[in-house]
């Protein structure tokens, strides 16, 4: 990419939510590589998400598919064909979905490497998420929640809301969970006091891992086995997480 010729980038990754905080770093990286604009096309429930990264990300609204069995490949499609509708000055594309044309991912690469090699973004850059905080609703967030001065924050349901089996934690917990009228970022304030973070494969630990290069994180973090993934493996690199409970040895899958 020539740094004369790029006036804005679309970045192709219309979600999930944890994507969305892997992908981040990858834009603020580019806008200020290129000192351009980098649209960002996603359904209307990603939009609150992406407004904490306005900084260096405009949000671009599209409407909900059903052209595909995968909801992502069906958004990809519609982005691909509806560009110049979205984004009449659109210039460069970089899709890192991995339902597109851009650059396909390898087998011994999981899916965080793969959108970095894909967007030419070094890799270290996916602990430093920037974002617009809203300290705010932090201060209200933490007058919910928080019960106690030390405590272990544990985040262990997936998706599928699977529940993952938690350790023996001697500190009081408080549960990380879906509050109406809170994003993810909003956690922040409250991520930073907990002495322990014990935390499943996931959005919340995605943010949290974009975190850790603020050095604002406690190091006691741990990741937890996901009961729908097989054990001895982990769908992540997570390579400032304890493993103790995913296990040491775990194989990263591509």
């Amino acid at each position: 990419m020539d740094t004369q010729q790029i006036e804005n980038i679309t970045l192709v990754q219309p979600g999930p939510f944890g994507d969305l905080f892997v992908c981040a770093p990858i834009a603020k990286y580019l806008s200020e590589k290129f000192s351009c604009k980098i649209y960002w096309p996603a359904r209307e429930k990603f939009i609150p998400t992406l407004k904490y990264f306005t900084d260096y990300v405009q949000p671009v609204v599209i409407p909900d598919t059903n052209d595909h069995s995968d909801w992502l490949r069906s958004d990809v499609m519609y982005i691909y064909k509806h560009i110049k509708e979205l984004i009449p000055n659109a210039k460069v594309l970089v899709d890192l979905a991995d339902r597109g044309n851009y650059i396909q991912q390898s087998s011994k690469e999981n899916f965080e490497q793969y959108k970095y090699r894909a967007s030419r973004v070094p890799f270290e850059e996916k602990n430093r998420l920037s974002f617009r905080r809203n300290t705010d609703k932090e201060k209200e967030l933490e007058d919910i929640v928080l019960t106690h001065k030390e405590f272990a924050l544990v985040h262990n349901i997936d998706s599928y809301s699977s529940r993952a089996a938690l350790p023996n934690i001697e500190l009081p917990i408080i549960q990380i969970r879906e509050i109406p009228g809170f994003n993810i970022p909003d956690w922040y304030s409250v991520i930073t006091k907990a002495k322990q973070i014990y935390c499943v494969e996931s959005s919340i630990h995605q943010f949290i891992d974009g975190l850790i290069g603020s050095g604002s994180i406690t190091q006691d973090r741990y990741l937890l086995r996901r009961p729908i993934v097989k054990e001895g493996i982990r769908l992540t690199m997570s390579p400032y997480w304890k493993l103790d409970y995913i296990g040491k040895d775990s194989i990263v899958q591509g």
